[in-house]
């Protein structure tokens, strides 16, 4: 999730459309979904006074998003070459408030935008000089194949079994009979 969003903001911003990124990194909830409360009230809980700050903090954003374009609250857009971003973050005791910084999760975004591209691209250079043996495909023979007449009649066998026993193993009488759900059985008149 965190590689879609960024490069979704950076293919934003090279169309010029203004983007804005934020990240929630409140330890007490900072899973995912868990900031949909603040801004919609969905997987209530109760607040503590970090959480209280952050609500407003969330709501102010995204109501002067709303009314301007612009979030407000040092909420800035995002730079495609600075990473930057929003980090919701408040703790009462160290002084620490919401404010933008960069490098959006820099390990991760390198693991996978770069180091992970050189590793595939190493495997299929390995793979084009034929050091990798591939398993080749071929068809088998008719008597080899997955159902051949042999096992549709092994699966048939019980089903003709059961319609030739419930036809000429039953007196007359005894085939219509009809089982209600109470156990009582009633004859079905034709």
């Amino acid at each position: 999730m965190i590689v879609q969003t960024r490069t979704r903001v950076n293919r934003l911003l090279e169309n010029g459309v203004p983007a804005y990124q934020y990240e929630f990194t409140y330890p007490k909830h900072a899973d995912h979904t868990d900031d949909l409360f603040f801004i919609m009230g969905v997987h209530p809980f109760e607040e503590d006074e970090n959480e209280k700050n952050i609500g407003n903090v969330y709501r102010e954003s995204f109501i002067n998003f709303v009314k301007t374009g612009k979030p407000g609250n040092g909420f800035e857009m995002s730079d495609m070459k600075t990473s930057s971003y929003f980090e919701i973050y408040w703790n009462e005791t160290s002084g620490e408030r919401p404010n933008m910084k960069t490098d959006f999760e820099e390990g991760i975004m390198d693991y996978w935008t770069r180091e992970m591209v050189e590793f595939d691209e190493n495997i299929t250079k390995f793979k084009r000089e034929n050091h990798l043996i591939l398993p080749s495909v071929r068809a088998l023979p008719i008597e080899y194949s997955v159902f051949p007449f042999s096992y549709f009649l092994f699966f048939l066998a019980p089903f003709l079994g059961g319609f030739l026993v419930a036809k000429y193993c039953c007196s007359g009488n005894e085939r219509n009979l009809y089982i209600q759900l109470d156990g009582n059985d009633y004859p079905v008149k034709s």
